[in-house]
């Protein structure tokens, strides 16, 4: 396994930024006592910390962080891996939030004023369950709350749409791989819980519009909301459980973006 210094600074840079616009707490999880990449990765870490003194930085052998996310995960807020553990945690972390549908992803370029990103489920496709209803639409939802939040820099609407998920979660709804058989449980097809998180979300943008809130929210938010959420456009064959893909131009922060997403299409 070879690192260079560049790669691990460029990795560096983003998670100290990212947990800036969080609580200030980033744990760095390696394996320094076996992998000498490690030694290299905890070393570019150590040095850029005094470029973020409001970030508290830690380290972590990868396998206590293993135990750790299972022991009290609320005690990480941002952790920063190489690629290898980073694969292993993502797929712990999944079972521990309940089902991997539930874990947005992103490949984010350089940190910038416009964030460049590959945003997507980090579940991946799942043919075998197409058009079946029963694929869990939350991972997709929560990357666009992502893209809105790194690359649109919509920093409210990506709380909103989070707000709206945890919601829907929080009043019982479940689609099949989240069920646990509680009393509270409801159990929903895949296009029942997109409406139910569509509908969490239009109550939290318009109750911010009724309340005075709205400038922080663009007029884009609610195109983008009602477009994802709402709008069909049918491009190509249905080839996933979330259903036909589309692709649709909107004008957000002034600036023209090509938004790709999946839509449940029934």
């Amino acid at each position: 396994m070879i690192y260079h210094r560049r790669e691990i600074e460029r990795i560096a840079h983003i998670a100290f930024q990212a947990v800036q616009e969080r609580s200030g707490r980033l744990c760095s999880v390696d394996k320094v006592d076996v992998l000498s990449s490690s030694v290299l990765w905890r070393k570019v870490f150590t040095e850029l910390a005094g470029q973020y003194p409001k970030v508290q930085l830690t380290h972590m052998y990868v396998d206590n962080a293993v135990m750790q996310l299972v022991r009290n995960p609320r005690q990480f807020d941002v952790l920063v891996t190489e690629n290898t553990f980073g694969d292993i945690l993502t797929d712990e972390m999944a079972m521990v939030c309940g089902s991997l549908d539930t874990l947005p992803s992103a490949s984010l370029g350089a940190r910038g004023e416009q964030t460049f990103g590959l945003y997507e489920p980090s579940g991946g496709s799942a043919p075998d369950i197409a058009d079946k209803g029963i694929a869990n639409p939350i991972a997709q939802i929560l990357s666009m709350a992502m893209m809105l939040r790194f690359s649109l820099r919509e920093i409210a609407a990506a709380d909103a749409v989070e707000y709206a998920v945890r919601s829907v979660i929080s009043d019982g709804f479940r689609t099949k791989d989240l069920a646990t058989g509680a009393a509270n449980e409801r159990i929903v097809t895949t296009a029942e819980m997109r409406g139910a998180i569509a509908a969490a979300l239009m109550r939290c943008l318009f109750s911010s519009l009724t309340s005075g809130l709205a400038s922080s929210l663009s007029a884009g938010v609610l195109a983008l909301s009602y477009t994802i959420f709402v709008q069909t456009i049918n491009l190509l064959p249905s080839f996933s459980p979330f259903g036909a893909l589309i692709f649709v131009r909107l004008r957000l922060c002034g600036n023209d973006f090509r938004v790709l997403t999946l839509h449940d299409g029934k």
